[in-house]
C-alpha cells in the first residue's frame, strides 16, 4: 500500500486537466448521497463548505487553486471574490464539518471525498504541511 507521502506526490504529479476531470469524476461519485441526506439547497451549501475548507487548510489561495475553482464550478468569479469566500468559509470549523461529512459516507464515498479535496490541494504543485494534516485528517 502507498504510503500518504507517495499518494500525495501522485495527485501534485498530475497535470490541471487531469486533477479537473478527476475531482469532477470524484465529486459525482459522492455527491448523490449528499444530496439524497440533505437536499439540494444544502448538499449545494455543503459542497461549498468542502471546497472552501479544500482551499483554506493552508491560509492561502493560489492564482491556480482559483482558476481550479472557477473551471470546476463553471463560474468567472474574481480572485478577490473567491479569496473572500475561502477566507469566510475554508477556517476550523468548516474542515471539522467536512471531516464529519466524510466520515459520514461509505468507504467508497469517503474515498472519493478525499480525492477531490486532494484535487484542490495539488493543483499548484505543492502539498503544504498544513494541507496534509488535513487530509490525514480526513482519512483517519
Amino acid at each position: 500500500m502507498a504510503s500518504l507521502n507517495q499518494l500525495l506526490q501522485r495527485y501534485v504529479n498530475m497535470s490541471y486537466d487531469e486533477l479537473l476531470d478527476l475531482a469532477k469524476y470524484s465529486l459525482s461519485q459522492f455527491i448523490g448521497t449528499v444530496i439524497n441526506g440533505t437536499g439540494t439547497e444544502t448538499a449545494s451549501k455543503l459542497l461549498a463548505v468542502i471546497t472552501a475548507a479544500c482551499l483554506g487548510a493552508d491560509g492561502k489561495l493560489s492564482a491556480l487553486e482559483n482558476k481550479f475553482f472557477n473551471d470546476l464550478l463553471d463560474t468567472d468569479d474574481s480572485y478577490a471574490e473567491n479569496l473572500e469566500f475561502v477566507r469566510n468559509l475554508g477556517n476550523d470549523e468548516a474542515r471539522e464539518l467536512v471531516d464529519g461529512l466524510v466520515d459520514s459516507l461509505s468507504d467508497d464515498e469517503k474515498a472519493a471525498a478525499v480525492s477531490f479535496c486532494l484535487c484542490f490541494l495539488a493543483v499548484d504543485e505543492t502539498i503544504t504541511r498544513d494541507e496534509v494534516a488535513f487530509v490525514d485528517r480526513l482519512i483517519g
